[in-house]
């Protein structure tokens, strides 16, 4: 690490030249960088150590949290980013690090120009910008634990089709936007096995949202745990997923819970959508004045929903296209079939089936 993170590579060799991008820390293990740190093509980046770590050992999140085991990353307000123009291959790995920001950085990871690096079993904790931005880019996000801290969003992707799977994700807290994982702009990432949790707003329109997807965006989303917090303003909104702009996702095989907005909570809201598919889901909501499983809002025509569980909702299904609600009280149809709590859902025996 110490020759890594102090090198800048000559493209196309082994070479590289001493430059300044970090001091070591208070902790011998701990590095404080003090510009952006370009990544070089081919390199792989393991942080810590163990007993017997070699190079196909991996760091497990309770080692990551062992100060004894631990190299620390603190951005100090800057990023880990591609060279400017020059993408990163599939070849490239960074794994193993605790990842902390002293300052306000726009990023923990900050790849485009079409990167397909690998950023797996790492615990990063953001401020102000995300844990993980990327920009026309790909590749896979995998076994990280993920933390919001007062970021609005946790990873953010325009125009980008990484596998995301198997990560912990913490939603932050901030005044009017707390977002797990926001998908922008023709995104089609595969988003996969993920636990999604937590987050918290306090402006008075402020939203808290597991996953939000728009602007022509078509990520699948299969086998995720999500279950937002709440947004305490007057108008809070919380949303176990947010799709709009002619988006259409697959969502299939998840449990989602659209937390507790003090106004309104939503397991799946769809505004301006395209041809959303949502099958084989758990979709409850934990409070709210108004609670949807699903709704559909304005200019929405197209969703394809079948054998779905919907539990604590109040209302079912809003479908403001055909102008009305429908499954309307479902708490109640749930309890005369003997299922009460969303501990009853069997995603494979579903109580509710809505298929078009």
């Amino acid at each position: 690490l110490d020759y890594a993170i102090n090198t800048e590579f000559i493209p196309g060799t082994d070479e590289g030249v001493a430059v300044e991008t970090s001091t070591v820390g208070p902790l011998p293990n701990q590095y404080v960088l003090s510009n952006n740190l370009p990544l070089v093509d081919e390199l792989l980046l393991y942080g810590g150590y163990s007993i017997g770590f070699g190079g196909e050992a991996y760091l497990s999140a309770a080692d990551r949290a062992d100060p004894t085991y631990t190299t620390v990353i603190d951005l100090n307000g800057f990023s880990i980013v591609n060279p400017t123009g020059t993408p990163l291959g599939d070849t490239v790995a960074i794994r193993g690090f605790t990842i902390v920001d002293s300052g306000t950085s726009a990023a923990a990871f900050a790849f485009g120009d079409g990167s397909t690096a690998t950023i797996h079993h790492n615990t990063i904790t953001a401020t102000a910008g995300a844990a993980i931005a990327l920009s026309s880019a790909g590749g896979t996000i995998a076994d990280n634990t993920l933390n919001g801290g007062t970021a609005p969003r946790v990873i953010d992707l325009s125009s980008s089709a990484p596998t995301i799977s198997d990560n912990i994700i913490a939603l932050g807290s901030s005044t009017t936007e707390s977002t797990g994982l926001y998908v922008y702009n023709y995104s089609s990432p595969l988003i996969s096995a993920n636990t999604i949790t937590g987050g918290a707003t306090s402006g008075a329109s402020g939203e808290v949202a597991g996953i939000y997807v728009e602007w022509f965006s078509d990520p699948a989303i299969n086998g995720n745990t999500i279950s937002v917090g709440s947004s305490t303003g007057a108008d809070g909104k919380s949303f176990g997923m947010y799709v709009r702009d002619s988006s259409s996702p697959t969502i299939t095989l998840n449990t989602i819970s659209g937390g507790g907005g003090n106004d309104t909570a939503f397991g799946i809201y769809l505004s301006y959508g395209g041809n959303l598919v949502v099958d084989t889901n758990n979709i409850l909501t934990a409070g709210g004045s108004d609670r949807y499983c699903i709704y559909q809002g304005p200019q929405s025509r197209y969703a394809t929903l079948a054998r779905n569980n919907l539990y604590g909702c109040g209302d079912g299904l809003a479908w403001l296209y055909l102008g009305q609600e429908i499954l309307t009280d479902i708490d109640d149809v749930n309890e005369e079939y003997g299922a009460t709590d969303p501990s009853d859902a069997n995603i494979s025996d579903s109580s509710v089936d809505v298929t078009s």
